[in-house]
Protein backbone atom coordinates (compact mmCIF):
# COMPACT_ATOMS: atom_id res chain seq x y z
CA UNK A 1 0.00 0.00 0.00
CA UNK A 2 2.77 2.49 0.71
CA UNK A 3 4.44 1.68 -2.52
CA UNK A 4 1.08 2.67 -4.05
CA UNK A 5 0.79 6.33 -2.17
CA UNK A 6 4.35 7.09 -3.27
CA UNK A 7 3.50 6.12 -7.32
CA UNK A 8 0.56 8.23 -6.83
CA UNK A 9 2.40 11.05 -5.46
CA UNK A 10 5.54 10.97 -7.96
CA UNK A 11 3.16 10.58 -10.61
CA UNK A 12 1.03 13.78 -9.07
CA UNK A 13 4.57 15.67 -9.02
CA UNK A 14 5.55 15.18 -12.71
CA UNK A 15 2.04 16.34 -13.80
CA UNK A 16 2.28 19.56 -11.85
CA UNK A 17 5.62 20.12 -13.13
CA UNK A 18 4.63 19.62 -16.44
CA UNK A 19 1.68 21.94 -16.47
CA UNK A 20 4.03 24.61 -14.40
CA UNK A 21 6.65 24.10 -17.51
CA UNK A 22 3.88 24.52 -19.98
CA UNK A 23 2.57 27.69 -18.42
CA UNK A 24 6.06 29.27 -18.12
CA UNK A 25 6.97 28.39 -21.64
CA UNK A 26 3.28 30.07 -22.68
CA UNK A 27 3.92 33.08 -20.48
CA UNK A 28 7.00 33.71 -21.41
CA UNK A 29 6.34 33.96 -25.62
CA UNK A 30 5.10 37.41 -26.32
CA UNK A 31 3.14 37.05 -28.82
CA UNK A 32 4.21 39.77 -31.55
CA UNK A 33 2.15 43.40 -31.85
CA UNK A 34 -0.44 43.08 -34.79
CA UNK A 35 0.22 45.58 -37.91
CA UNK A 36 -3.43 46.64 -37.47
CA UNK A 37 -2.98 46.87 -33.56
CA UNK A 38 0.08 49.17 -33.87
CA UNK A 39 -1.41 51.11 -36.69
CA UNK A 40 -4.75 52.00 -34.22
CA UNK A 41 -2.57 52.96 -31.46
CA UNK A 42 -0.42 55.15 -33.39
CA UNK A 43 -3.82 56.98 -35.67
CA UNK A 44 -5.39 57.72 -31.92
CA UNK A 45 -1.90 59.21 -31.00
CA UNK A 46 -2.05 61.42 -33.85
CA UNK A 47 -5.14 62.06 -32.89
CA UNK A 48 -5.15 63.02 -29.11
CA UNK A 49 -1.97 65.02 -29.82
CA UNK A 50 -3.84 67.46 -32.81
CA UNK A 51 -6.42 67.66 -29.95
CA UNK A 52 -4.24 68.49 -27.23
CA UNK A 53 -1.98 71.14 -29.19
CA UNK A 54 -4.75 73.02 -30.06
CA UNK A 55 -6.27 73.50 -27.01
CA UNK A 56 -2.40 74.32 -25.29
CA UNK A 57 -2.56 77.44 -23.12
CA UNK A 58 -0.22 79.91 -24.52
CA UNK A 59 0.80 83.82 -23.81
CA UNK A 60 -1.21 84.36 -26.70
CA UNK A 61 -4.18 82.18 -25.84
CA UNK A 62 -4.89 79.10 -27.31
CA UNK A 63 -3.24 77.36 -30.69
CA UNK A 64 -6.81 77.02 -31.97
CA UNK A 65 -7.27 80.95 -31.13
CA UNK A 66 -3.51 81.62 -32.62
CA UNK A 67 -4.15 79.88 -35.76
CA UNK A 68 -7.39 81.98 -36.14
CA UNK A 69 -5.53 85.25 -35.37
CA UNK A 70 -3.40 83.92 -38.19
CA UNK A 71 -6.13 83.62 -40.73
CA UNK A 72 -8.32 86.01 -40.11
CA UNK A 73 -7.39 88.96 -37.17
CA UNK A 74 -8.21 89.38 -34.10
CA UNK A 75 -5.72 87.64 -32.06
CA UNK A 76 -3.93 88.82 -28.60
CA UNK A 77 -0.31 88.71 -30.43
CA UNK A 78 1.40 89.09 -33.53
CA UNK A 79 -0.12 85.42 -34.61
CA UNK A 80 2.29 84.43 -37.63
CA UNK A 81 5.60 85.14 -35.58
CA UNK A 82 4.28 83.71 -32.79
CA UNK A 83 3.49 80.33 -34.38
CA UNK A 84 7.11 80.63 -36.60
CA UNK A 85 8.50 80.66 -32.99
CA UNK A 86 6.33 78.72 -30.84
CA UNK A 87 5.16 76.00 -32.36
CA UNK A 88 7.77 73.79 -33.09
CA UNK A 89 8.96 73.73 -29.67
CA UNK A 90 5.13 73.18 -28.52
CA UNK A 91 4.96 70.37 -30.76
CA UNK A 92 8.92 68.79 -29.69
CA UNK A 93 8.00 69.09 -26.01
CA UNK A 94 4.49 67.29 -26.17
CA UNK A 95 6.39 64.21 -28.11
CA UNK A 96 9.09 64.32 -25.68
CA UNK A 97 7.02 64.43 -22.24
CA UNK A 98 4.96 61.45 -23.97
CA UNK A 99 8.23 59.64 -24.27
CA UNK A 100 8.11 59.42 -27.95
CA UNK A 101 11.72 61.01 -29.16
CA UNK A 102 12.13 59.06 -32.43
CA UNK A 103 9.02 60.39 -34.03
CA UNK A 104 8.73 63.42 -36.61
CA UNK A 105 6.07 65.67 -37.30
CA UNK A 106 4.42 68.49 -39.69
CA UNK A 107 1.96 70.43 -38.52
CA UNK A 108 -0.32 71.92 -41.77
CA UNK A 109 -3.41 74.50 -41.52
CA UNK A 110 -5.37 74.87 -45.11
CA UNK A 111 -8.25 77.40 -45.62
CA UNK A 112 -11.27 75.81 -46.70
CA UNK A 113 -13.55 77.70 -49.30
CA UNK A 114 -12.22 80.74 -48.67
CA UNK A 115 -8.51 82.69 -49.87
CA UNK A 116 -5.50 82.22 -48.04
CA UNK A 117 -1.77 80.75 -48.10
CA UNK A 118 -1.39 77.12 -46.48
CA UNK A 119 0.68 77.26 -43.36
CA UNK A 120 3.06 74.28 -42.67
CA UNK A 121 5.54 73.78 -40.07
CA UNK A 122 8.31 70.65 -39.41
CA UNK A 123 9.48 68.44 -41.38
CA UNK A 124 7.70 68.66 -44.99
CA UNK A 125 9.01 65.05 -46.43
CA UNK A 126 6.76 64.04 -43.50
CA UNK A 127 3.59 64.41 -45.60
CA UNK A 128 4.77 62.33 -48.46
CA UNK A 129 6.27 59.78 -46.61
CA UNK A 130 4.16 56.19 -47.22
CA UNK A 131 4.45 55.00 -43.67
CA UNK A 132 2.86 58.40 -42.15
CA UNK A 133 -0.23 58.61 -39.99
CA UNK A 134 -2.21 61.76 -39.72
CA UNK A 135 -4.74 63.50 -37.74
CA UNK A 136 -7.27 66.20 -39.18
CA UNK A 137 -9.73 68.63 -37.54
CA UNK A 138 -11.77 71.75 -38.95
CA UNK A 139 -11.42 75.28 -37.24
CA UNK A 140 -14.36 76.98 -37.86
CA UNK A 141 -14.84 80.98 -37.53
CA UNK A 142 -17.91 82.24 -38.67
CA UNK A 143 -18.32 81.01 -42.39
CA UNK A 144 -15.38 79.74 -42.72
CA UNK A 145 -13.51 76.35 -42.21
CA UNK A 146 -9.72 76.35 -41.65
CA UNK A 147 -8.88 72.49 -42.54
CA UNK A 148 -5.45 71.79 -39.72
CA UNK A 149 -3.53 68.80 -40.06
CA UNK A 150 -0.31 66.62 -38.09
CA UNK A 151 1.26 64.09 -39.92
CA UNK A 152 3.74 61.97 -37.86
CA UNK A 153 6.18 58.90 -38.58
CA UNK A 154 8.73 57.21 -37.15
CA UNK A 155 12.36 58.48 -38.03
Amino acid sequence: MRGQTSMITIAIAIVMIVFIMIFLLTSSLVPQQSQTLKSEYRNLYAHNMLLSMLRMETRCGSISDVLKGAYFGGGKCDSMPFLEARLPGYINSVLYATGNTEYEWFFEATPKDFQGSVLGFGNPAVKDSMEKWDARTMITWEDYQLDVKIYIRTK
